[in-house]
């Protein structure tokens, strides 16, 4: 077992010396650096490089790493955004939600409203949608009604584990406001956009 687990989640040493080789496919592994150990991650989506554990205290002979985060698909769909406070408002004061998808054959974003099983003021039991092989999740947006932006405690264990850019709308029938974060093996990554397009928004 410990074998199939270092093949599928190796433990890496970061060159000194050398040349060091980001993932040229598809997976996760762990990287020991000289200030700590780090996370790198790849998919159809996301290149990322990002510390987990970081330390000074113990000289570590391995080489030194940058923090990277770097969206494979170009520009961020911000239209979608726009899309879903249409729905958000028509659904107001009820919470909803939406999928962007990532089209890796088309090379484009696919959208998707989510079924609520169970919706409230201040609650969401939504079905997530069985995918075609060829798209995947990039982002899951949801509204807060008439709460602020603000990711909640049950945000936080929805996204627990999951590789996704959560984007929470709250504010809806006054002053919208937005966050976005991302979400890498149970990091939380405040991350900022270009919100030109949207000015009716305002960033949290």
């Amino acid at each position: 077992m410990d074998a199939i687990l270092q093949e599928q989640f190796p433990t890496v040493m970061v060159p000194r010396y050398g040349d060091f080789v980001p993932l040229a496919h598809n997976g996760r592994r762990f990287l020991s650096a000289s200030d700590g150990l780090w996370l790198e991650e790849k998919n159809q989506w996301l290149h990322i490089l990002w510390p987990l554990a970081l330390q000074n205290q113990v000289a570590m002979p391995y080489g030194s790493l940058q923090k990277k985060v770097d969206f494979l698909y170009g520009e961020f769909p911000v239209d979608m955004i726009t899309r879903f406070m249409v729905e958000a408002k028509e659904r107001f004061p009820l919470e909803c939600a939406a999928w962007f998808t990532w089209d890796t054959y088309l090379k484009r974003f696919n959208y998707y409203s989510l079924h609520a099983r169970q919706a409230s003021l201040d609650n969401l039991d939504y079905a997530c949608p069985v995918l075609p092989e060829t798209e995947c999740l990039v982002c899951d947006i949801h509204s807060h009604g008439r709460h602020p932006a603000v990711f909640s405690p049950e945000d936080n264990n929805d996204d627990r584990g999951e590789t996704k850019i959560a984007v929470v709308l709250g504010r809806i029938n006054s002053s919208p406001s937005i966050a976005f974060r991302l979400c890498v093996a149970g990091l939380k990554i405040p991350i900022k956009y270009n919100l030109a397009k949207l000015p009716f928004l305002e960033e949290t």
